[in-house]
């Protein structure tokens, strides 16, 4: 056998083998797993919201597991109706958010922009918040009085959003990074 033909079978061979070996990689996998999750009410929870407000959590409209505001509140005896255009609302003492749970936590909120509203985030006493990176540290047992910073766009009507509350364990080392 010459030289070169053996040189161009060995070519052959080691291409042959790199494509039936293959890189791995694959464009879709499906697998099913078991999750069991306990939802509590309140009293029991991990993150306890208790409304501190008496236009808060109603038995008259809606859910009375969810806490809910209404802006103008739907009293008779209200006589506002609503917020104004391209404005900052806070709203202090709504409820009461503890950290039920065993472990320390971080908490913050988001919400998603709609036509009028630009935003909706928890507030604490100290500060807006609206991120992971503007968060409050609870220890077990801790909690903070809460309400909500409305900030609105130049749109008129009636619109709802929602609020989602978060809650984290600060990093491994018990230290949360936050941007500086």
């Amino acid at each position: 056998m010459n030289r070169r033909r053996l040189l161009k079978l060995s070519g052959l061979v080691a291409a042959g083998g790199g494509f039936s070996l293959g890189t791995g990689a694959f464009t879709s996998v499906s697998a099913q797993r078991k999750v069991d999750i306990a939802v509590a009410d309140d009293d029991s929870a991990y993150l306890a919201l208790n409304d501190t407000s008496q236009i808060a959590r109603s038995y008259d409209y809606g859910d009375p597991e969810e806490i809910a505001f209404a802006i103008p509140s739907l009293r008779e005896d209200t006589i506002g109706d609503g917020v104004g255009q391209n404005s900052v609302y806070e709203f202090g003492g709504l409820l009461e958010v503890t950290n039920q749970g065993e472990d320390t936590v971080v908490v913050w909120s988001e919400s998603e922009s709609t036509a009028a509203i630009e935003s909706v985030s928890l507030t604490s006493p100290n500060q807006t918040l609206n991120s992971k990176q503007n968060s409050v540290e609870l220890s077990p047992g801790e909690g903070f009085p809460a309400g909500l910073l409305i900030e609105t766009k130049n749109e008129t009507g009636e619109f709802e959003t929602s609020v989602v509350i978060k809650a984290e364990k600060p990093d491994v080392d018990g230290s949360f990074n936050r941007p500086k």
